[in-house]
């Protein structure tokens, strides 16, 4: 609720036309200023929200219009006197720099467009200072701020317009809220802050503890020398970073983030995202229907395997068979891996997750899998009297026709450490009566993998895998936002799973003491599904992500307020659960 009501307060907080034209409402800000925010026709953006919070809880985008009159208070101009609704507003900040960055506050100048000049000036504090410039009214309270504008005017230096490339130019001209942030000059203002954070960061990787009773498969020392090889990677990335444009879209379906970061053409940065190709996850769409959450990632796999089989140089044999694994996939064409996660009960296990990676030599992995475990029957020790066991059978079950691995993992506990009993009511709470059991099918050019649910759930996945491409699925509408390809892609029903979460612990014996669930409010929890979305794109000198939160996620969400606002008064004083204990 708190994420929403700051959507609706960052909506009407600020800030035309074009953000390159000539003359415009950005010629008045210059390369000093850290960052511009445009707010497109507020007038249709206000109209844009009420119905969009219309559509998610019916009659209460009646209160986004009758508030509208506050963007006034936000723009210095409490009674909005000479300021056109229906043109773009641009506010600019301004960040103190060198011997007043530890003293001053960063300063804010509005670019307001205007009806009436005289009218809008004669509406605004009389210490804020003024300029015409054309039909906007452009005024700061900020001295520095001020002198920086007049000098802009008067053709000093150039518009922070011209900083931005063609791709941030169209993504801050379709957002009905964008922001473009200046990076060189932030980069610079802050560059001290900056380095100790990465200072800190090699201090903390290069001092990594030891696992209790040693190092147990990875040694602290190697994860140390890969996370210094990371941190200067990132740390390069930072010097070749050209911008940031940040824009919001609203509709009566949802709401649409979308930021582009921008790097210098041919740089280390630029040359590293080159290697890394999208991909579509057109499999995606054939996995179940109705899981809590879909995943997709496409990256370089044999250059992140170099790296895992650089972590794994110990001499014990799990290290060696996983450095084989490792080695084995960094000479494998590796597509990319898709999967999902869904909920299941208190009885059969909570947990449920599925895998896909396909690539092109599936035999040579499967060797190298196997091997790693194998490779440690005695089991690995990780600390507090615990250790765990892998047993592996080979082709041990068939399902839909397919041999499938099975690996169980087991967990010797010392039955005198509280600790380890915890851990193992945990267990069976998460993955039930059988336990953590891993099933494997090694298909032509791709490995399918379940974790939880039994045989049922690898049963599940073939069968849908068989079918159809669901593209008009909650999910697949979803995903239709986010762009046709993505190395990262994400998409979680956020309000379904803390829904379905909920209705696990409530009908269960343990939760009915402590969540006063109705039969009502446990049918009220029954959410259509739906989901928002995240994806990740490597572009040409581009780094793009688009976020998707559709109406029904944001409905959802408001019913489930309703149920803890009911939990919590059900809970109040006279309502607590009263447990004795025999002694």
């Amino acid at each position: 609720m708190r994420r929403l009501v700051a959507l609706c307060v960052a909506l009407m907080l600020c800030a035309g036309p074009v953000f390159g034209q000539a003359k415009g409402p950005l010629e008045a800000v210059g390369t000093d200023a850290a960052a511009v925010l445009r707010l497109k026709n507020p007038k249709a953006t206000v109209e844009k929200l009420a119905d969009l919070v219309d559509a998610a809880k019916e009659g209460f985008g009646g209160q986004v219009r009758t508030q509208a009159g506050m963007l006034g208070l936000l723009i210095s101009n409490p009674t909005l006197a000479g300021v056109d609704m229906e043109q773009d507003w641009y506010v600019a900040v301004y960040v103190p720099q060198g011997a007043d960055k530890a003293t001053d506050d960063p300063e804010v100048v509005f670019i307001i467009p205007a009806t009436d000049i005289k009218a809008m000036k004669e509406g605004l504090d009389s210490e804020l200072k003024f300029e015409e410039h054309g039909k906007y009214g452009v005024y700061t309270l900020g001295s520095k701020a001020a002198n920086a504008v007049q000098a802009r005017l008067k053709g000093t230096g150039k518009s922070i317009a011209s900083l931005a490339d063609t791709g941030a130019k169209s993504l801050y001209e379709k957002g009905d809220l964008s922001l473009f942030l200046n990076v060189p000059l932030l980069r610079t203002v802050y560059a001290d802050e900056v380095e100790q954070f990465f200072q800190q960061a090699r201090e903390t990787v290069a001092n990594l503890p030891e696992a209790p009773g040693g190092p147990q498969g990875i040694d602290p020392k190697l994860i140390g020398e890969v996370g210094g090889t990371v941190l200067k990677a990132l740390e390069d990335a930072k010097g070749d970073l050209t911008g940031c444009t940040i824009a919001l879209n609203v509709a009566k379906n949802g709401i649409l983030f979308e930021d582009l970061l921008g790097f210098t053409p041919g740089s280390a940065a630029d040359r590293f995202l080159a290697r890394h190709k999208p991909a579509g996850f057109d499999t995606l769409a054939k996995f179940p229907e109705e899981l809590q959450g879909y995943m997709g990632l496409s990256v370089d796999f044999p250059e992140l395997a170099t790296l895992g089989a650089r972590m794994m140089q110990g001499n014990n044999r799990a290290n060696a068979a996983a450095k084989e694994a490792m080695d084995a996939l960094s000479k494998v064409k590796a597509g990319p891996t898709m999967g999902s996660f869904g909920l299941g009960s208190m009885t059969d296990g909570i947990l449920r997750v599925t895998s896909l990676m396909e690539l092109a030599d599936v035999a040579s992995l499967k060797t190298a899998t196997r091997k790693m475990q194998q490779a440690f029957p005695e089991g690995i020790e990780i600390g507090n009297g615990m250790k765990q066991k892998y047993d592996l059978t080979v082709d041990g079950e068939t399902i839909g026709g397919e041999k499938a691995d099975v690996v169980k993992m087991e967990m010797e506990i010392d039955p005198n450490d509280p600790q380890g009993a915890m851990a193992a009511q945990v267990m069976g709470i998460m993955y039930g009566p059988e336990g953590l059991v891993t099933r494997s099918v090694f298909q032509k050019d791709r490995i399918l993998s379940t974790t939880g649910g039994g045989t049922e759930a690898m049963e599940a996945l073939l069968t849908s895998l068989k079918g159809t491409a669901r593209t008009e699925s909650p999910a697949g509408k979803t995903r239709a936002y986010l762009g046709p390809q993505a190395n990262l892609l994400g998409l979680m029903d956020l309000p379904g799973t803390v829904s379905k979460a909920l209705r696990i612990v409530g009908e269960s014996d343990i939760g009915k003491m402590f969540l006063p669930l109705d039969e009502d409010t446990l049918e009220s929890l029954v959410l259509p599904a739906s989901y928002s979305g995240l994806s990740l794109v490597a572009e040409p000198a581009g780094l793009r992500t688009r976020t998707a939160m559709p109406v029904e996620q944001i409905r959802g969400i408001l019913t489930l307020v309703e149920v803890f606002q009911k939990l919590q008064g059900g809970m109040g004083a006279g309502a607590g659960v009263n447990i004795q204990l025999d002694n």
